[in-house]
């Protein structure tokens, strides 16, 4: 009985799902090969699983099966088929983490200059085009929250100073990160300032 109802509540969650939620899968060559598969065998569970189902429903109603036995194997061939799919399920979200990490953004060891009431950490964030920044500020007593980091950051690079554009950004009363996304000067060598952040007038992070 256990088990005919965690079929049933895997079929309704399964063919709950709206006409089209698979529309916004992404859409490069080998990401809609993937999907493509992912949604085969999603189509494959829900149908396995309707059958299960169909058949465990004639017994829990008491219709009286010709062949018995021929039902038990029935529903053993069915529990196999489940289980490969589970395996295949697995291997694709394994395959997906691995992309994913893939994809994160590289962030350099954090330099960290702790003076005043606020301590700031900049990263160097790996990217193409633009430099990207990450910077946090982060206080056991001073609130950060209404620092504006487009105001008080900017970057130096072949005599030229740039101002940054905020990609992300995170805050609450004592902590705040943000991504900062400067034009690319096309050089090697930068400086990241930091201005007038926890009473202290200039912090200076070089890259």
């Amino acid at each position: 009985m256990r088990k005919a109802m965690i079929s049933l509540s895997l079929i309704a969650v399964l063919t709950s799902l709206p006409p089209g939620c698979f529309a916004d899968m992404p859409t490069s060559a080998g990401e809609l090969s993937a999907a493509e598969e992912q949604i085969i065998i999603f189509r494959e569970m829900t149908r396995s699983l309707g059958e299960l189902a169909r058949i465990q429903g004639r017994i829990l109603q008491g219709i009286p099966l010709p062949d018995r036995d021929g039902m038990l194997r029935d529903l053993t061939d069915l529990e196999g088929r489940m289980d490969r799919l589970s395996l295949e399920l697995s291997e694709i979200v394994r395959d997906l983490r691995s992309r994913r990490e893939t994809l994160r953004p590289r962030v350099t060891e954090p330099r960290m200059i702790p003076a005043g009431a606020v301590t700031v950490k900049v990263s160097r964030v790996a990217g193409e085009g633009a430099v990207l920044f990450k910077v946090s500020l982060s206080s056991g007593t001073a609130g950060v929250e209404n620092y504006k980091l487009e105001k008080t950051v900017l970057m130096r690079a072949d005599g030229r100073e740039y101002r940054p554009r905020v990609r992300a950004q995170t805050s609450s009363l004592y902590r705040m990160s943000a991504i900062l996304e400067f034009e690319n000067p096309g050089v090697e060598t930068m400086e990241l300032v930091v201005r007038n952040i926890g009473g202290v007038k200039e912090r200076i992070f070089r890259f």
